[in-house]
């Protein structure tokens, strides 16, 4: 009987509809997280490389300093 169930499952047009759906709720879902990754890795970035910047730009200068004296 539980054969002749499954069988049923895949015969009913609307369990695979809803499947289908789910499915593709998962997907976008999914999607929607990588592209949100994806932004917060570029923000970090973007805050992260001028920060990294600067503090070269200093550490340059106080070697200049340093080679001065």
């Amino acid at each position: 009987m539980e054969d002749r169930f499954q069988f049923e499952d895949f015969d009913n047009p609307q369990l695979l509809a809803t499947n289908n759906r789910d499915q593709e709720i998962t997907i976008v879902a999914a999607n929607d997280k990588i592209k949100r990754t994806k932004n917060e890795q570029q923000v970090i970035k973007e805050t992260i490389s001028p920060m990294a910047d600067i503090i070269a730009s200093r550490s340059i200068q106080s070697s200049q300093l340093i080679n001065v004296n």
